[in-house]
């Protein structure tokens, strides 16, 4: 069951109350309405409140929180509701793969939402340790025209559910005529992140960010050689040279950066969410193939399933162990309200590490670059010179000035000897 905490606090303001009930008045109440608590005091700097889906948890900046009096608690509620369905994504109460959660849970995972993105610099405000995703209150769009049910496709039985895309795939940057927003919702992006720290460790064969996966092959073969901004080669992808690149510097090969993108960009291709030209517009500089099968129209782009066969094939969820977590139907931000079970309390903090709801103590984990060039990453590190670095190099240039020092100094004496010898021999004798 789909477990939220609750605990005395603060009561919502009148506007926060105002929009809930709204909620419940427009039908909205069909989806979970998380239950936002105090967070543990190790989170003070970084959460402000806190809820839980399936036992990780979700973190609100103060920011954050405040944005529900100015009418946005829809928005993020939203995003626990979609960690709910990529988590469970047939709603029947049960996870669909407890392996990934497992792991989410002794890794601390923590969905952390601000305001803004420029709001929180996660490098500085881990507390405690653990794997923290940040999805920005500013990209959530619960109307957002990704959504093939939102344009107007019926939401079928599996079997038949892609045929119903291709009629409403929105051919044009216009939302005529549809109820929704042409704004990508980075929530899904941002719970997939969640998913993909932790497939590639549960799964590290299929879904290994960095090293050798099935993921990174399939992934190079859909780069073909486009290259990647951070290795100085990049192409805009046209199919000449692949359909898949990324245009970052930062996003790295070496520390799964890479691996990440791609594998949201196929999954997302694949549940439909780039059928429209206006994603197509968007994000042309990296992926092209946002027609997600073959056979159907085009709507601006290439076709994943027959430009990149093997990733297609690899995002597409079967009764594999390693790929049940793979979501079948888009989240929609409406989780099935029937599907809870309260628990009591928040956890307390035990002998400074923090317990989840069923006493694991949570495990650190450390960002750790796992192929060269890259380096380990701490968690306060701030990606610059380290004091002990530039300690070792204030040493290293006293020594190096001390040797030239001493050096010139002991020239300096041999050549005031010699001249003291030289005048003492050119004296006359008495």
């Amino acid at each position: 069951k789909l477990q939220f905490l609750y605990l005395i606090a603060p009561p919502p303001s009148p506007a926060t109350m105002h929009t809930l009930l709204l909620l419940a008045l427009l039908g909205g109440g069909a989806a979970h309405t998380p239950t936002w608590v105090l967070p543990p005091a190790e989170y003070d700097g970084t959460c402000f409140r806190m809820t839980s889906v399936f036992d990780v948890k979700v973190c609100l900046t103060e920011k954050a929180w405040a944005e529900g009096d100015a009418g946005r608690a829809l928005e993020y509620n939203h995003v626990a509701n979609v960690l709910a369905q990529v988590m469970d994504n047939d709603e029947d109460g049960v996870v669909d793969d407890a392996a990934l959660q497992a792991r989410m849970k002794s890794d601390n995972s923590v969905l952390v939402v601000p305001a803004k993105c420029s709001e929180v610099d996660l490098r500085y405000s881990r507390k405690p340790a653990g794997r923290y995703v940040q999805v920005c209150l500013e990209h959530v769009h619960r109307k957002t025209c990704d959504v093939p049910t939102n344009r107007g496709a019926a939401a079928n039985n599996p079997s038949d559910r892609r045929a119903a895309w291709e009629p409403h795939r929105l051919v044009t940057n216009t939302t005529a005529g549809v109820d929704c927003v042409n704004e990508r919702d980075r929530a899904f992006e941002g719970v997939l992140g969640l998913f993909t720290f932790a497939a590639a460790r549960v799964y590290p064969e299929v879904w290994g960010l960095t090293g050798t996966s099935d993921l990174r092959s399939a992934l190079a073969k859909a780069n073909g050689d486009c290259g990647h901004a951070s290795s100085g080669n990049y192409r805009a992808p046209t199919g000449s040279c692949g359909a898949f690149a990324t245009s970052e510097a930062t996003c790295r090969e070496c520390n799964g950066c890479v691996a990440a993108k791609g594998l949201y960009y196929a999954l997302a291709t694949y549940l439909g969410a780039m059928y429209t030209k206006t994603r197509y517009d968007d994000l042309k500089g990296e992926w092209i193939m946002n027609t997600p099968d073959t056979g159907m129209a085009a709507a601006g782009g290439s076709v994943f399933q027959t430009d990149a066969a093997e990733l297609y094939e690899l995002v597409k969820p079967t009764s594999q162990s390693a790929r049940m977590w793979l979501p079948q139907v888009l989240p929609t931000g409406a989780y099935r309200a029937g599907q809870l079970t309260a628990v009591a309390a928040f956890p307390v903090p035990v002998n400074n590490a923090l317990t989840d709801i069923t006493g694991l103590t949570l495990a650190a984990a450390a960002d750790v670059d796992e192929e060269a060039p890259c380096r380990v990453v701490a968690d306060d590190d701030d990606g610059g010179i380290e004091a002990g670095v530039i300690v070792v190099i204030c040493l290293g240039v006293f020594l190096v000035a001390a040797v030239i020092g001493g050096y010139v100094y002991s020239r300096k004496q041999a050549a005031a000897a010699a001249a003291a010898e030289e005048e003492a021999a050119t004296e006359p004798a008495a």
